[in-house]
């Protein structure tokens, strides 16, 4: 975990954006991480790492941000993704693991790290600032929803 989070901070570090760290009691579910961390549900970056199975054979993974208040909706991800996506579903706990080094709970609205895109959810747009944990449950980032997209080269949904 340390590893994901060392190489989490270093490419935000690398990327030139502003952000901010902090260190907290390991908190990953979005009610209880409101509570503890003192956020609201619509600033917290829920990310995930879904598989894709696409038309005509082939696989790809992405990540996907939405707000901790809302659900990842797979129509429009797929309508997104061009509708060449014959299925889409959560990665599995061991391919998340391979692919980020991220247990669940730990993965950060990145794609680039891993070599994968990042979709956002427009709603992360209305806030200044968004949480997400880093490659910990006790290590949050918060940084400006607009960086994050521009670094990442992220889709809009």
């Amino acid at each position: 975990m340390e590893k994901a989070k060392n190489q989490i901070k270093e490419h935000l570090l690398s990327s030139g954006i502003t952000f901010e760290e902090l260190h907290h009691d390991e908190v990953g579910a979005p009610v209880e991480y409101s509570q503890k961390i003192g956020t609201r549900l619509e600033q917290q970056a829920k990310a995930l790492l879904l598989r894709c199975k696409k038309n005509g054979g082939g696989k790809l993974f992405i990540v996907v941000s939405v707000p901790a208040n809302k659900k990842v909706d797979f129509n429009i991800i797929s309508n997104k993704l061009g509708g060449n996506i014959k299925s889409i579903r959560v990665a599995e706990k061991e391919q998340m693991y391979e692919l980020t080094g991220c247990e669940p709970g730990e993965l950060p609205p990145l794609g680039k790290l891993w070599g994968v895109q990042l979709l956002m959810d427009e709603a992360l747009f209305l806030e200044p600032k968004i949480y997400f944990n880093a490659g910990s449950l006790g290590y949050s980032i918060i940084a400006n929803p607009h960086d994050i997209a521009k670094i990442e080269d992220a889709i809009i949904i």
